[in-house]
């Protein structure tokens, strides 16, 4: 059981895990395929990096930085939600649960 599941691991999913494992919350981000931002050649005002950097590069080092920190980041599709005594998030292949759900 997790604390919480992020449905989309593009740059809002992963900075939303890192918000919460810092929080001490056991946290799972689900995403299928790759986000619209590795298209983008260069990248020149995000906070953090001095130099240009690609999409691509900004997407693959927001997840090693969320995975180094204690978030797990599966490639899935999410099939359905249900909210009972838990969130229930079902995926094509696995069934997950959380307290939580962003």
């Amino acid at each position: 059981m997790y604390d919480v599941i992020i449905i989309g691991k593009g740059p809002a999913g992963i900075s939303a895990s890192l918000y919460t494992v810092r929080a001490n919350l056991k946290t799972l981000v689900i995403g299928k395929g790759d986000s619209a931002l590795i298209k983008a050649e260069k990248i020149e005002n995000y906070y953090g990096f001095s130099e240009v950097i690609s999409g691509e590069k900004l997407l693959k080092e927001g997840e090693k930085q969320a995975s180094r920190l204690g978030a797990e980041i599966i490639d899935s599709e999410v099939i359905s939600i249900e909210k009972n005594e838990f969130f229930e998030v079902l995926t094509s292949d696995n069934r997950y649960r959380a307290k939580l759900f962003l």
